[in-house]
Protein backbone atom coordinates (compact mmCIF):
# COMPACT_ATOMS: atom_id res chain seq x y z
CA UNK A 1 0.00 0.00 0.00
CA UNK A 2 1.17 3.59 -0.95
CA UNK A 3 0.17 6.35 1.45
CA UNK A 4 -0.15 9.93 -0.46
CA UNK A 5 -0.61 12.86 1.89
CA UNK A 6 -1.63 16.32 0.44
CA UNK A 7 -1.10 19.79 2.69
CA UNK A 8 -2.82 22.64 1.58
CA UNK A 9 -4.87 25.46 3.38
CA UNK A 10 -7.57 24.89 1.09
CA UNK A 11 -10.21 23.08 1.49
CA UNK A 12 -11.12 23.03 -2.11
CA UNK A 13 -7.57 22.08 -3.09
CA UNK A 14 -7.54 19.36 -0.73
CA UNK A 15 -10.30 18.11 -1.52
CA UNK A 16 -10.01 18.20 -5.65
CA UNK A 17 -7.02 16.65 -5.76
CA UNK A 18 -7.42 13.61 -3.12
CA UNK A 19 -10.96 12.98 -5.90
CA UNK A 20 -8.58 13.32 -9.05
CA UNK A 21 -6.00 10.62 -7.22
CA UNK A 22 -8.46 8.06 -5.73
CA UNK A 23 -9.67 8.04 -9.43
CA UNK A 24 -6.21 7.37 -11.05
CA UNK A 25 -5.89 5.00 -8.03
CA UNK A 26 -8.93 2.95 -8.90
CA UNK A 27 -8.42 3.45 -12.90
CA UNK A 28 -4.65 1.70 -12.12
CA UNK A 29 -5.99 -0.58 -9.45
CA UNK A 30 -3.09 0.70 -7.07
CA UNK A 31 -3.59 0.04 -2.94
CA UNK A 32 -3.39 3.49 -1.59
CA UNK A 33 -4.30 5.18 1.30
CA UNK A 34 -4.51 9.54 1.46
CA UNK A 35 -3.84 11.82 4.14
CA UNK A 36 -4.77 15.33 4.03
CA UNK A 37 -3.40 18.12 6.12
CA UNK A 38 -4.78 22.23 5.96
CA UNK A 39 -1.13 23.21 7.73
CA UNK A 40 2.26 22.19 8.05
CA UNK A 41 2.30 21.96 11.60
CA UNK A 42 -0.23 18.82 11.93
CA UNK A 43 2.13 17.14 8.92
CA UNK A 44 5.19 18.03 10.83
CA UNK A 45 3.88 16.67 13.89
CA UNK A 46 3.30 13.11 12.26
CA UNK A 47 6.55 12.81 9.99
CA UNK A 48 8.42 13.66 13.21
CA UNK A 49 7.68 10.60 14.88
CA UNK A 50 7.40 8.39 11.39
CA UNK A 51 9.55 9.62 8.83
CA UNK A 52 9.13 6.69 6.59
CA UNK A 53 5.21 6.97 6.92
CA UNK A 54 4.55 8.94 3.92
CA UNK A 55 5.43 7.69 0.63
CA UNK A 56 4.23 10.69 -1.82
CA UNK A 57 3.59 14.36 -0.69
CA UNK A 58 1.81 17.46 -2.06
CA UNK A 59 2.51 20.61 -0.78
CA UNK A 60 1.34 23.67 -0.72
CA UNK A 61 3.78 26.66 -0.45
CA UNK A 62 1.77 29.64 0.50
CA UNK A 63 0.57 28.54 3.50
CA UNK A 64 -0.20 30.22 6.82
CA UNK A 65 2.48 30.09 10.06
CA UNK A 66 4.79 27.35 8.75
CA UNK A 67 5.37 28.12 5.15
CA UNK A 68 5.87 24.85 2.47
CA UNK A 69 9.27 25.39 1.57
CA UNK A 70 10.64 25.59 5.36
CA UNK A 71 8.03 22.53 6.02
CA UNK A 72 9.94 20.75 3.53
CA UNK A 73 13.26 21.68 5.06
CA UNK A 74 12.48 20.39 8.09
CA UNK A 75 11.21 16.91 6.35
CA UNK A 76 14.61 15.76 5.23
CA UNK A 77 16.58 17.24 8.26
CA UNK A 78 14.94 14.43 10.14
CA UNK A 79 15.75 11.78 7.09
CA UNK A 80 12.16 12.28 5.31
CA UNK A 81 13.14 10.66 1.73
CA UNK A 82 9.26 10.96 0.96
CA UNK A 83 8.74 12.60 -3.17
CA UNK A 84 8.12 15.78 -2.23
CA UNK A 85 5.48 16.89 -5.07
CA UNK A 86 4.92 20.94 -4.71
CA UNK A 87 1.53 21.61 -6.40
CA UNK A 88 1.25 25.39 -5.64
CA UNK A 89 0.40 28.62 -7.67
CA UNK A 90 3.44 30.48 -7.24
CA UNK A 91 6.14 29.91 -9.65
CA UNK A 92 9.04 32.27 -7.96
CA UNK A 93 9.71 29.60 -5.66
CA UNK A 94 10.86 26.79 -8.14
CA UNK A 95 14.85 27.90 -7.89
CA UNK A 96 14.17 27.78 -4.03
CA UNK A 97 12.72 24.07 -3.81
CA UNK A 98 15.89 22.67 -5.53
CA UNK A 99 17.70 22.78 -1.83
CA UNK A 100 14.75 20.74 -0.71
CA UNK A 101 15.01 17.80 -3.63
CA UNK A 102 11.79 17.59 -4.95
CA UNK A 103 10.56 15.13 -7.46
CA UNK A 104 8.43 17.36 -9.31
CA UNK A 105 7.26 21.71 -9.21
CA UNK A 106 3.84 21.89 -10.54
CA UNK A 107 1.55 25.25 -10.74
CA UNK A 108 -2.06 24.77 -10.40
CA UNK A 109 -3.46 27.14 -13.13
CA UNK A 110 -1.70 25.28 -15.85
CA UNK A 111 -1.66 21.27 -13.92
CA UNK A 112 -3.99 19.15 -16.49
CA UNK A 113 -5.29 15.86 -15.67
CA UNK A 114 -3.28 13.79 -17.37
CA UNK A 115 -0.09 15.58 -16.45
CA UNK A 116 -1.25 14.93 -12.86
CA UNK A 117 -1.58 11.60 -13.16
CA UNK A 118 1.75 10.79 -14.86
CA UNK A 119 3.67 12.67 -12.33
CA UNK A 120 1.80 10.72 -10.05
CA UNK A 121 2.67 7.07 -11.20
CA UNK A 122 6.76 8.51 -11.69
CA UNK A 123 6.91 9.30 -8.48
CA UNK A 124 5.10 5.71 -7.26
CA UNK A 125 7.46 4.08 -9.61
CA UNK A 126 10.33 6.28 -7.49
CA UNK A 127 9.13 4.68 -4.10
CA UNK A 128 9.32 1.40 -5.39
CA UNK A 129 12.38 1.23 -6.38
CA UNK A 130 13.30 3.03 -3.11
CA UNK A 131 11.67 0.32 -0.92
CA UNK A 132 13.77 -2.32 -3.36
CA UNK A 133 16.73 -1.44 -1.80
CA UNK A 134 18.06 -4.40 0.23
CA UNK A 135 20.87 -5.77 1.76
CA UNK A 136 20.83 -9.82 1.94
CA UNK A 137 21.90 -10.69 5.41
CA UNK A 138 23.67 -14.39 5.58
CA UNK A 139 24.23 -15.94 8.67
CA UNK A 140 24.91 -19.96 9.00
CA UNK A 141 21.16 -20.31 10.26
CA UNK A 142 19.51 -17.79 7.93
CA UNK A 143 19.15 -15.46 5.28
CA UNK A 144 17.18 -12.28 5.91
CA UNK A 145 16.66 -9.39 3.19
CA UNK A 146 16.49 -6.42 5.12
CA UNK A 147 15.62 -2.76 4.12
CA UNK A 148 17.59 -0.54 3.80
CA UNK A 149 15.94 2.44 4.93
CA UNK A 150 15.07 0.54 7.91
CA UNK A 151 18.52 0.05 9.26
CA UNK A 152 19.30 2.74 12.26
CA UNK A 153 22.83 1.48 13.03
CA UNK A 154 25.71 -1.58 12.97
CA UNK A 155 27.28 -2.18 16.42
CA UNK A 156 29.44 -4.62 17.27
CA UNK A 157 30.64 -6.07 20.92
CA UNK A 158 32.50 -9.06 22.04
CA UNK A 159 32.76 -10.34 18.16
CA UNK A 160 28.98 -10.37 17.61
CA UNK A 161 27.48 -7.45 15.22
CA UNK A 162 24.04 -6.29 16.13
CA UNK A 163 22.19 -4.54 13.14
CA UNK A 164 19.47 -2.50 14.74
CA UNK A 165 16.55 -1.66 12.34
CA UNK A 166 13.35 0.18 13.60
CA UNK A 167 11.39 -2.82 14.61
CA UNK A 168 13.84 -5.09 15.70
CA UNK A 169 17.57 -6.64 15.40
CA UNK A 170 19.59 -9.02 14.62
CA UNK A 171 22.45 -10.80 15.79
CA UNK A 172 25.26 -12.82 13.99
CA UNK A 173 29.22 -13.07 14.39
CA UNK A 174 31.04 -11.62 11.77
CA UNK A 175 34.19 -9.07 10.83
CA UNK A 176 32.82 -5.81 11.63
CA UNK A 177 35.45 -3.65 9.30
CA UNK A 178 33.83 -6.06 6.19
CA UNK A 179 30.33 -4.94 7.35
CA UNK A 180 30.97 -1.27 7.35
CA UNK A 181 32.41 -1.63 4.12
CA UNK A 182 29.65 -3.48 3.01
CA UNK A 183 27.43 -0.72 3.83
CA UNK A 184 29.41 2.50 2.85
CA UNK A 185 27.78 2.07 -1.01
CA UNK A 186 23.92 2.79 1.33
CA UNK A 187 25.90 5.71 2.64
CA UNK A 188 26.44 4.58 6.21
CA UNK A 189 29.10 5.91 8.29
CA UNK A 190 31.59 4.69 10.32
CA UNK A 191 31.74 6.65 13.44
CA UNK A 192 34.34 4.66 16.05
CA UNK A 193 35.05 1.07 16.04
CA UNK A 194 31.68 -0.38 17.33
CA UNK A 195 29.36 2.04 15.44
CA UNK A 196 28.40 2.50 11.66
CA UNK A 197 25.58 4.47 11.04
CA UNK A 198 22.75 5.25 8.40
CA UNK A 199 22.72 9.05 8.38
CA UNK A 200 18.96 9.57 7.83
CA UNK A 201 18.63 8.95 11.32
CA UNK A 202 20.64 11.24 13.00
CA UNK A 203 18.64 14.33 14.85
CA UNK A 204 21.56 16.11 16.59
CA UNK A 205 25.77 16.11 15.65
CA UNK A 206 28.32 17.35 18.05
CA UNK A 207 31.88 16.99 17.88
CA UNK A 208 31.98 14.19 20.26
CA UNK A 209 28.24 12.30 19.82
CA UNK A 210 25.53 11.77 17.43
CA UNK A 211 22.29 11.77 18.77
CA UNK A 212 19.43 9.40 16.99
CA UNK A 213 15.84 10.20 16.08
CA UNK A 214 14.64 7.41 18.78
CA UNK A 215 17.12 9.44 21.40
CA UNK A 216 19.98 7.15 21.33
CA UNK A 217 23.05 9.03 21.75
CA UNK A 218 26.42 7.53 20.12
CA UNK A 219 30.00 8.53 20.45
CA UNK A 220 32.41 9.75 17.54
CA UNK A 221 35.81 8.54 18.24
CA UNK A 222 38.56 10.90 17.57
CA UNK A 223 39.85 8.81 14.49
CA UNK A 224 36.41 9.97 12.66
CA UNK A 225 35.45 12.84 14.18
CA UNK A 226 37.12 14.62 11.08
CA UNK A 227 35.82 12.66 8.25
CA UNK A 228 32.32 11.65 9.93
CA UNK A 229 31.24 15.75 10.30
CA UNK A 230 32.57 16.35 6.58
CA UNK A 231 30.13 14.16 5.14
CA UNK A 232 27.48 15.49 7.49
CA UNK A 233 28.01 18.67 6.30
CA UNK A 234 27.38 17.42 2.71
CA UNK A 235 23.78 15.91 4.07
CA UNK A 236 22.67 19.10 5.37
Amino acid sequence: MYTIALCDDSLDALDRYSCLIRRIARRRRLDIRILTFVNAENLLFLISEYPEHIDVLYLDINMPEVDGLTAAKRLRQLGCQTEIIFLTVWKKYVFDSFEVRPFRYLLKDKLSPAEFETVLLEALDSCSAHTMQTYILKTPSCIIRLNIHNIIFLEVYDKTITIHCQDKTYNFRDTFTRMCREFEPYGFLKISQCYCINPTFIQEAYNNSITLRNGLVLPISRRYKKLVMQALEHLT
